[in-house]
């Protein structure tokens, strides 16, 4: 398994070469004019994204809930179509373990024993290094038992994917190594999770081709 030319964006953070916004428009059935880009970059490739959105065919919208003391006020706003892309970082080999061992022990689909193993590293790192305190510390393990990835075939060298739900949202996280660099896509285009799915496939499989 060799380098992947999406390293070569790491270090320079060109993370808006991973794919186009005419290609994200074809992807998306829509003129390139109703596409919004919105860099959200950070000092590095690794933390760094670039959202593509449009507005929907037909209203979608979703609900956030808040506490407020005892009670519960739920409020709806608009919600645009949206696909995220980017968070590029190089995965290094670590001893006798290759780049791509490393990233199925990081994003592939866990035992409940490994899950219980992750939490408890969390308890540990609670209880010793002060780092994470007692509240992050429970969200952190929530966020251990919630998750669940599964293999995605024929993106890239090895992709995981799972449905993500958060503060009223739903959407489609795709994790992607391709040769020693791993990429992440977001999407949420639809009300229905099996099309969220599909793009992000269609769009991964996009950046792979584009880097090849």
């Amino acid at each position: 398994m060799g380098n992947s030319c999406l390293a070569d964006l790491v270090e320079s953070n060109e993370i808006e070469k991973m794919i186009s916004i005419d290609q994200v428009a074809e992807l998306a059935a829509i003129t390139v004019d109703e596409v919004e880009m919105e860099d959200n970059k950070s000092s590095t490739a690794k933390y760094s994204t670039i959202k593509y959105s449009w507005e929907p065919e037909e209203e979608r919208t979703f609900t956030l809930e808040m506490k407020v003391g005892d009670r519960t006020i739920s409020q709806s706003a608009p919600l645009k179509n949206s696909i995220d892309v980017g968070m590029i970082e190089i995965v290094e080999a670590v001893g006798d373990r290759t780049p791509l061992e490393i990233f199925d022990l990081t994003y592939g689909p866990k035992t409940q024993a490994q899950k219980q193993k992750d939490k408890a590293a969390v308890d540990r790192a609670q209880e010793s290094s002060g780092q994470v305190d007692e509240s992050s510390a429970d969200v952190i393990k929530a966020m251990v038992d919630k998750i669940n990835y599964t293999k995605v075939e024929d993106t890239g060298t090895r992709a995981y994917g799972s449905v993500q739900k958060v503060s009223g949202l739903v959407f489609y996280n795709l994790y992607v190594l391709h040769g020693n660099t791993m990429f992440e896509v977001t999407t949420d285009v639809s009300d229905y999770s099996e099309e969220d799915v599909l793009m992000a496939k269609l769009v991964a499989q996009q950046i792979v081709a584009n880097c090849e």
